[in-house]
């Protein structure tokens, strides 16, 4: 029979592993498909231009992806993995989790004022409703991921809160380019010659 500290010991799935290998299958997939159109193209005029347009949607989906992992919780900290290799984090190096509806973010304490973000992936059937419920101030329950590392012997526990859907800066970003995408139309309709006439 076990006894209490055993129980409390007991690692739990903190996100969705599915979407996880969903996400990097699809890196590898990517990957083999772009390497197959770089070879197709080899000797043709387009293989330069191919293979850098290639290169940069590969790192642009790889950038976006990175800081998605997969794991588990227990009293001692966070087991993830992004990749292949398994690593730990305890407690009392992680300065704050994020419920952004249907990931959770898990902020670890860096040097200065950078701190390192890991992406949690929870079964967005769930977390998607429960999230705009209680963004809109409702009494809902949070992720039940949450409830048990509430219930964790933690000595000190990080700040568990849900934050906004986007930051600022995201925003920001998406209007940027949507100006500068407005403008470029805007310049080459202007700048395009009429019909010739005969």
């Amino acid at each position: 029979m076990e006894d209490g500290s055993s129980k409390a010991r007991t690692a739990e799935q903190i996100d969705f592993p599915i979407l996880w290998v969903v996400v990097r299958g699809a890196q590898i997939l990517l990957v083999v498909i772009y390497a197959k159109f770089a070879y197709l193209s080899l000797g043709t005029d387009a293989f330069v231009s191919g293979l850098i347009s290639s290169i940069g949607l590969l790192l642009i989906f790889g950038a976006l992806a990175h800081g998605l992992v997969t794991g588990t919780v227990d009293s001692s900290g966070i087991r993830y993995r992004r990749y292949f290799r398994h690593k730990t984090v305890s407690w009392a190096d992680v300065s704050e989790i994020q419920w952004v509806r249907s990931r959770l973010k898990v902020f670890i304490r860096g040097r200065g004022k950078r701190r390192k973000k890991l992406v949690f992936l929870l079964n967005p059937l769930k977390a998607e409703g429960a999230y705009w419920a209680h963004r809109l101030g409702r009494e809902v329950s949070p992720p039940e991921i949450l409830e048990r590392i509430h219930a964790l012997p933690i000595e000190t526990p990080p700040t568990i809160a849900s934050a906004p859907p986007y930051a600022g800066w995201y925003l920001r970003l998406i209007l940027a380019i949507g100006i500068l995408f407005v403008l470029i139309v805007l310049w080459s309709l202007l700048s395009a010659h009429g019909p010739v006439s005969h």
